[in-house]
C-alpha cells in the first residue's frame, strides 16, 4: 500500500475558466458526495499540517500538506496524525505509516496504535483476530530495535515505555528504556493472574498497575514501582482499608486510577462486591419524601454500593477511602492533597435541573474534614481549584470568591457592579448559569473569568481586575481558543498573559465568527470576515483556520506575517453548480427586533414570491454562515441546502420568549415573522411551511393551534400535552420532567398547581380545536427523551376532529434518526409533504387523503 502523491499544480487548476463557466443545478444524484474538512495536527516548525476530509460513506482521507503549498500526500482512511521532529505518522487502512518529511520516504507496518517516544523511536502496536497482539519498537529511520509478542497494554511516560504482557496464565509488566545507546527491556514484575491499568505520573518517576489472582473474578491488588529507586511496592485494599464487606478495585466508574505528580500517592476506586441477592419485585414503593424517585434509587442501589475514591499513601504505608455513604462524591485536587466532598441528594427532593449542595473539604493526609459551603447552587464544576491547589474559586450571590486553603478564609474577587458574570435568568427562569472560568495564570496568582462578552484577569493573591478584551463595546463574544490539533486534551494549561493568546470571537448581531490574538495587552484581529471561522491550529510564524459560509464549503486558510492564502479547499466541484446563498434579515415582534437567517434559491429573483419553509427551535440564526452538505442522510429529516436548491426560501429565526408564555410568545414571533416575509415580497402567503424538532416540535404543534398562516407543518418528536409531560417520568434521566418547565425551556415561574392557567394556555392539546393546518409528525418509538405517545396524542386528537394529518413512527429509532435508510425515508417524506402543500405537486401514496 502506498500513500497518494498529489500534483498540486493540477489540483489548483482543476477547474480552469475558459470563457464563462456554465453552471448546472444541484440534483438528487449529486447528494452524498460532499465532504467536511477538519483541521488536524501541525508540525512544530509550522511547515506541515494534517487535514482530514470526512465523508458520509466512510471513505475519509487524511491529507498531509506542506504549508508553502508545494506538496500534498493523501492517506486513505487516515486517522491519528502526529509529528515528531522531521517525521510524521498516522494510521491508514490498518497500518501505521511513518514518513520522513525531509525526503518523503514512507514505511508501513501493521498496527492499530502508535506513539512516538524520545525523539528517535516509535512504538507500534498491532492486533488481529488470528495473531497475538504485538509491540514493535523502531527507530525513526526504520530499524527494528525491539519486538515483544503478547502485549495487551502499554503506556509511555517521558522516555520510558511500560508494557503489560500476557502469556498463558501469567502476566508480566516490563520497561523499555530507550534513553541510552542500547534499548533496555526489563521485566519488573511477574505474577499468575491478570494485570491491567498501567498508569504513570506526569514526572515519569513512578508507575502503578492493578492485579488479580488466577481464577479470581475481581481486581484485588495495587502495585507501585518507583522508577528512580527501582523499588516495587504493593497493597491489598481489602486488608489495608480495614473494611468488612468484600470489595474489589474498579476501573469502570467515575473515579480513575492515577498517581500524584510527586509519585507518593496512588488513587483508585473501590466498590462493594455485588452478591446479587434476589430482591422483592412484587411491588414498587414510591414515597413522596424519597430523595430521588424510585427508579433512580433502584439504579443507585444505596450509596454503600456505589464506587468510592480511595488513596494509597506510600510514605505513610496506609490506604483510606475518600468520602463515605454520607458524602459519597469526591473531587480530588491539589495533586492529591485535598478532596471536595458532597452529596447530590442533600437538598432533594427538589424540582430544578441541579440541586444545591453542601461542600466539605477533606485534608487527605490528615483525614480532617471541614464544612466549606452551605447550600451552594449551580453545577459542581463551577468550583475550580488553582493549579497549585492552594485556592478554590467559586461563585455565589453575584460574585466570584477565592477560598484560601491554608488560611481557611474566603474573600470576594469581583466587586459589585464590576460586570455581570451570569446569564440572564429570564432566558429560562432558572438558576443563573455563570459564564465560567477560563483558567489560571502560570503562577496561580490570578484567575481568568468570562462575562457575556469579555475575558477578564482577576487577582487572587492581590486585589485587581482588568478586562483584556473590548467585546462589550463591539458586541463580540471573546473566548480562549482551543487548538483543533488537541481535541481530547482535558488537563488545563496555565495561561501566560505575557505570551500571545488566541481568542475565538463571535459577533452576535450578524453571526460572524473568527479569531483574534492578544499580545502585549493589544487585541489584534486575525480573521473575522462575513463567514464562520471555527477551527484553528498554530505553530511558529503561521496560523491556520477553518473557514466556511453557506455557499462556500469548508476550507483551510493560512496566515503568515499578515498575509492570507487558501491552503486547502474542500469540495472544489461546487464551482460548477448553481448554489443557494444566505443573508441576514430582521423582524420585529413584541417590540423587540430579532434576527433570522434567510437561505435563498440559486438565481433568486427579488421580483418573484417563493414558497417558504421556516425551521424553528429557539435561536437558529447562528446557522447563517454554516455550509451544509447536500444529502438525504438527515437525522431530523431536513437539509437547508437541498431545500433551498429545490426552489424554497428557508428561514431559521431567533424567537422571542415571555415567561409563563413560551408557546404563545413563540407563535406570536412566527406570525410577525411571516408577516414580514410577505410584506417584503419574499414569501408567497399561500405557501409557507413550518417545521421543528423536539422543543421545535412543541412550538410547531402549538403554533398551528393559534394561526392558519402556515399551509403545512411538520413536527418531529414534539411535546403536545405539556401537562401530561410535566407529570411524567423521563425514561432517559429517570427523573420527573417538571424541571424542564420550572428550570428550562418552557420558562414557567411556578409549578402547575399554582398556575394551571398558564400551563393550559401554552399546551397544544388544550388548544387543538383551532387547527386547520395539514400536519406531518414523526417520532422514534425508542425515543427516551420525548415519548412517541406525545406525537400519537396530537395525531389522535386531529384524527377525531377529521383534520388532515399523518404520523410516522420509526420502530427502532430514538430522539433523532440514526439509521441511514430511515434518514433518507424521512427526508423524502418531508420533501413530498412540502412539495404537495407548498408547490401544489401531486400527493404521494403514503399521505393522508383529504376529507
Amino acid at each position: 500500500m502506498k500513500f497518494i502523491w498529489i500534483n498540486l499544480f493540477c489540483f489548483l487548476v482543476a477547474y480552469p475558466v475558459f470563457g464563462q463557466l456554465v453552471k448546472t443545478d444541484l440534483t438528487e444524484s449529486d447528494y452524498g458526495q460532499w465532504g467536511t474538512l477538519r483541521l488536524g495536527k501541525i508540525s512544530k516548525d509550522g511547515k506541515w499540517v494534517a487535514l482530514s476530509m470526512i465523508y458520509e460513506n466512510g471513505q475519509d482521507t487524511l491529507y498531509l500538506r506542506s504549508t508553502n503549498n508545494t506538496k500534498q500526500f493523501a492517506f486513505p482512511k487516515g486517522i491519528e496524525p502526529a509529528f515528531e521532529g522531521e517525521y510524521f505518522a498516522c494510521i491508514t487502512e490498518g497500518k501505521v505509516a511513518v514518513m520522513n518529511l525531509a525526503d518523503n520516504s514512507t514505511s508501513y507496518d501493521a498496527g492499530v496504535r502508535f506513539n512516538f517516544f524520545t525523539n528517535k523511536a516509535i512504538a507500534i502496536w498491532s492486533r488481529s483476530e488470528n495473531k497475538a497482539p504485538n509491540l514493535k519498537v523502531k527507530t525513526l529511520s526504520g530499524q527494528i530495535a525491539l519486538e515483544i509478542p503478547d502485549i495487551v497494554e502499554y503506556t509511555i511516560t517521558k522516555n520510558i515505555l511500560l508494557y503489560n504482557r500476557k502469556l498463558q496464565d501469567s502476566s508480566f509488566v516490563g520497561i523499555v528504556d530507550y534513553r541510552g545507546k542500547k534499548t533496555k527491556n526489563t521485566v519488573i514484575f511477574k505474577k499468575r493472574g491478570e494485570l491491567q491499568s498501567l498508569v504513570s505520573n506526569k514526572e515519569g518517576t513512578a508507575v502503578s498497575f492493578l492485579g488479580s489472582d488466577l481464577n479470581e473474578d475481581r481486581l484485588t491488588s495495587i502495585f507501585h514501582y518507583d522508577l528512580v529507586k527501582n523499588k516495587l511496592s504493593s497493597i491489598i485494599p481489602q486488608q489495608s482499608l480495614n473494611v468488612t464487606d468484600t470489595i474489589s478495585i474498579t476501573t469502570t466508574g467515575i473515579y480513575r486510577h492515577w498517581i500524584s505528580n510527586d509519585g507518593k500517592k496512588v488513587f483508585f476506586a473501590i466498590q462493594r462486591k455485588n452478591n446479587y441477592y434476589p430482591k422483592n419485585h412484587t411491588v414498587e414503593i414510591w414515597n413522596s419524601s424519597d430523595k430521588w424517585t424510585h427508579n433512580l434509587e433502584v439504579q443507585l442501589d444505596g450509596w454503600e454500593n456505589v464506587s468510592k475514591a480511595a488513596v494509597w499513601m506510600l510514605e505513610e504505608k496506609k490506604a483510606s477511602v475518600i468520602g463515605d455513604n454520607i458524602l459519597p462524591q469526591a473531587r480530588v485536587f491539589g495533586d492529591g492533597k485535598y478532596a471536595l466532598l458532597s452529596n447530590p441528594q442533600s437538598y432533594e427532593p427538589q424540582f430544578k435541573e441541579e440541586a444545591a449542595r453542601d461542600y466539605y473539604l477533606l485534608d487527605i493526609e490528615a483525614q480532617k474534614r471541614t464544612i466549606l459551603f452551605h447550600q451552594l447552587p449551580g453545577a459542581a464544576d463551577d468550583i475550580q481549584a488553582t493549579l497549585d491547589g492552594k485556592y478554590l474559586i467559586y461563585y455565589d450571590k453575584n460574585s466570584w470568591y477565592a477560598y484560601n486553603l491554608l488560611k481557611d478564609n474566603s474573600r470576594a474577587l469581583t466587586a459589585t457592579g464590576l460586570s455581570i458574570w451570569e446569564s440572564d435568568p429570564n432566558d429560562y427562569n432558572s438558576e443563573p448559569r455563570v459564564y465560567g472560568i477560563a483558567g489560571f495564570s502560570t503562577d496561580n496568582s490570578s484567575v481568568f473569568l468570562y462575562d457575556r462578552f469579555d475575558l477578564w484577569e482577576v487577582g487572587i493573591t492581590k486585589s485587581f481586575a482588568r478586562r483584556l478584551t473590548d467585546g462589550k463595546e463591539k458586541g463580540i463574544r471573546f473566548r480562549l481558543a482551543v487548538s483543533a490539533g488537541n481535541p481530547g486534551k482535558t488537563d488545563p494549561d496555565p495561561i501566560d498573559i505575557y505570551k500571545q493568546l488566541y481568542l475565538k470571537a463571535y459577533r452576535e448581531k450578524d453571526g460572524v465568527s473568527g479569531y483574534y490574538k492578544l499580545k502585549d495587552n493589544k487585541l489584534q484581529k486575525l480573521i473575522f470576515d462575513n463567514s464562520c471561522t471555527d477551527e484553528i491550529v498554530y505553530a511558529s510564524e503561521i496560523d491556520i483556520f477553518r473557514e466556511q459560509s453557506f455557499d462556500m464549503p469548508t476550507r483551510a486558510i493560512a496566515l503568515v506575517k499578515g498575509k492570507r492564502s487558501v491552503l486547502f479547499e474542500s469540495n472544489p466541484k461546487i464551482k460548477k453548480y448553481n448554489w443557494p446563498f444566505s443573508k441576514m434579515i430582521t423582524y420585529r415582534t413584541m417590540g423587540v427586533e430579532k434576527p433570522a437567517a434567510l437561505f435563498l434559491p440559486p438565481n433568486y429573483d427579488a421580483n418573484k414570491r417563493y414558497p417558504v419553509i421556516v425551521h424553528i427551535y429557539e435561536d437558529m440564526f447562528p446557522e447563517l454562515h454554516h455550509f451544509v452538505n447536500p444529502t438525504w442522510r438527515n437525522p431530523e429529516g431536513y437539509n437547508i441546502t437541498t431545500q433551498a436548491a429545490d426552489g424554497y426560501c428557508v428561514v431559521l429565526p431567533d424567537l422571542n420568549y415571555e415567561s409563563n408564555n413560551a408557546g404563545v410568545s413563540a407563535a406570536r414571533s412566527l406570525i410577525d415573522l411571516t408577516k414580514m416575509l410577505v410584506d417584503e415580497g419574499i414569501a408567497n402567503p399561500e405557501a409557507i411551511g413550518l417545521m421543528g424538532h423536539s422543543f421545535g416540535g412543541y412550538e410547531t404543534f402549538f403554533t398551528i393551534t393559534h394561526t392558519n398562516v402556515f399551509a403545512a407543518a411538520i413536527a418531529g418528536s414534539g411535546i403536545s400535552d405539556t401537562v401530561n409531560w410535566y407529570y411524567s417520568m423521563s425514561q432517559d434521566l429517570e427523573k420527573p420532567e417538571m424541571w424542564r418547565f420550572e428550570d428550562q425551556q418552557f420558562r414557567m415561574t411556578k409549578p402547575y398547581h399554582l398556575d394551571p392557567k398558564s400551563y393550559l394556555l401554552n399546551s397544544p392539546i388544550f388548544n387543538i380545536y383551532n387547527v386547520n393546518t395539514p400536519l406531518l409528525s414523526y417520532s422514534g418509538k425508542n425515543d427516551r427523551v420525548v415519548p412517541w405517545q406525545q406525537s400519537m396524542t396530537f395525531y389522535l386528537a386531529l384524527r377525531r376532529m377529521k383534520k388532515q394529518t399523518t404520523l410516522l413512527l420509526y420502530p427502532d429509532e430514538g430522539h433523532v434518526l440514526n439509521n441511514p435508510n430511515n434518514q433518507k425515508d424521512l427526508s423524502l417524506k418531508v420533501k413530498a409533504w412540502f412539495d404537495h402543500y407548498l408547490k401544489n405537486l401531486p400527493s404521494s401514496g403514503w399521505m393522508d387523503q383529504q376529507y
